[in-house]
């Protein structure tokens, strides 16, 4: 959203110790000038915002406390003016998705997973995921960057970008097929399964499914053909998260196409956002409720 530039100036001043902070602030602002139908961020609505800011201590009394806390560090304010200018040139969301390094494991090129992220954001936009966290919110100051949902897309089931701590994570996976083609005993398929899940019998290798985990990389390694790729599709987990209370993410689909990939990730923000009596996490609502409604949303529809 575009701000006055007399809106710009009030805000780069503020008396905040984070750049964090300012984000914060930032996505308040502009929230509060949509809510009231305004086109660009005004010195009302940022007025507005620094009441909540400094409810409890006032702005001079903010800034003096700030001054002797940093006292020595003369160019403190102008770092934190800098970084505020940084914010305002960048758009603002309350989700943030991430991709791994692809690296020779991937099954996916780097542009096709940053296409699969822009995707992802788009879709995010279009269900308004921002506002209606925003709506969510009690109404006095909140640290909104806690209210984030976080996206990891992993290009093979390594997982560098941490899809498995994340609200919603998503990993490339490829499963594996036993062709015609003749096996020349190499073992190199059993070498590169980490999971166990190959042998060879007969001359020909066998494949586990109960412990094939859709990496793909059997297929990579067979000099013959003798494996091939029968399906590549998305593995899906909900309700991920790191901190003190860790929650491995919980498991939608292992093998999933696009269009369902879509569908879960409209159903999980549908449900989080229409089940979360305010602030509430979305690993706590499904420790509560199950992955049934998920999956209700997604057939549904």
């Amino acid at each position: 959203m575009e701000w006055e530039e007399a809106a710009k100036e009030i805000f780069v001043k503020m008396p905040l110790q984070h750049e964090n902070f300012f984000l914060d602030a930032k996505m308040a602002a502009e929230y509060l000038a949509s809510k009231n139908g305004h086109k660009q961020v005004t010195i009302q609505d940022i007025e507005k915002v620094k009441g909540k800011y400094f409810i409890q201590v006032s702005e001079t009394d903010q800034r003096k406390e700030l001054e002797k806390r940093v006292a020595g560090d003369v160019n403190f304010f102008q770092r934190m003016e800098q970084s505020a200018r940084r914010i305002l040139d960048k758009d603002s969301e309350l989700f943030q998705v991430e991709t791994c390094y692809t690296c020779k494991n991937t099954l996916l090129s780097l542009s096709m997973l940053s296409k699969l992220k822009d995707e992802i954001s788009s879709k995010f936009k279009e269900l308004r995921v921002t506002e209606r966290i925003y709506e969510k919110l009690p109404g006095e100051r909140s640290r909104v960057l806690h209210n984030r949902i976080n996206v990891a897309l992993s290009g093979c089931q390594a997982g560098c970008s941490f899809p498995e701590t994340k609200t919603f994570g998503v990993v490339l996976v490829s499963m594996p097929m036993v062709t015609d083609a003749v096996c020349s005993g190499c073992f190199d398929c059993v070498d590169a399964c980490s999971q166990g899940a190959i042998v060879i019998r007969g001359g020909a290798p066998k494949i586990n499914n109960d412990l094939c985990d859709h990496c793909g990389a059997c297929v990579k390694a067979c000099p013959t053909g003798t494996l091939e790729s029968f399906r590549q599709g998305y593995r899906i987990l909900v309700g991920g998260k790191l901190g003190r209370l860790h929650q491995r993410g919980f498991e939608l689909y292992k093998m999933a196409d696009r269009e369902t990939l879509f569908k879960a990730l409209e159903a999980s923000v549908d449900f989080f956002l229409t089940r979360a009596n305010g602030p509430k996490e979305f690993t706590a609502l499904l420790r509560r409720e199950g992955l049934s409604p998920i999956y209700q949303r997604i057939y549904q529809s």
